[in-house]
């Protein structure tokens, strides 16, 4: 299922988000995926519960999921090195893996009711723009560091730690 997901995903941002942006791509790739999933939430939090939980009692997953998520992300940074916005200093792919798994902790924290959709998508928006200012040419830094502000302001409103068990991110966007 989450595999399908991920190709309909692929087919969205095919569409909605062309590589002729690849900032506003890998924005696009955690945006369009967040709203997947809480449009669907019925299916996809019993599914993050039950992934995470697998972790935590020591199952291994194969990472299928993970690596095609993250190459997502390594595909939208790959042209934005072709573009001159973004340094080629990382390895895209690990880039996108380490926004991945930014995302994934965001995601975990929503399925188990500690953050609300705007906190899961505040808290994968800014690990996904801390990894590009660390790669980012010197012409679009500031719009990466707009973004950064932008979300502090949002993350900050929330409390400088995280959400406690059962409590709700009141993140909003």
């Amino acid at each position: 299922m989450v595999e399908d997901a991920i190709d309909l995903l692929d087919a969205i941002l095919e569409r909605e988000a062309p590589l002729d942006d690849p900032l506003e791509r890998c924005r696009a790739v955690i945006t369009i995926s967040i709203r997947h999933l809480v449009a669907n939430e019925g299916v996809f939090r019993p599914m993050l519960m039950a992934a995470h939980q697998g972790l935590a009692l020591g199952s291994v997953a194969d990472g299928r999921i993970s690596r095609r998520a993250a190459r997502m992300q390594g595909v939208a940074i790959e042209a934005g090195i072709e573009q001159g916005l973004l340094l080629d200093v990382l390895d895209p792919n690990l880039a996108g893996r380490q926004i991945y798994h930014g995302y994934d902790l965001a995601g975990a924290q929503w399925a188990f009711g500690v953050l609300d959709e705007a906190g899961f998508r505040a808290r994968s928006l800014y690990g996904l723009y801390t990894v590009l200012l660390g790669i980012a040419a010197a012409p679009v830094r500031p719009r990466i560091e707009a973004e950064l502000r932008e979300l502090e302001k949002q993350l900050l409103a929330d409390g400088p730690t995280s959400p406690g068990p059962g409590e709700k991110s009141s993140v909003t966007l």
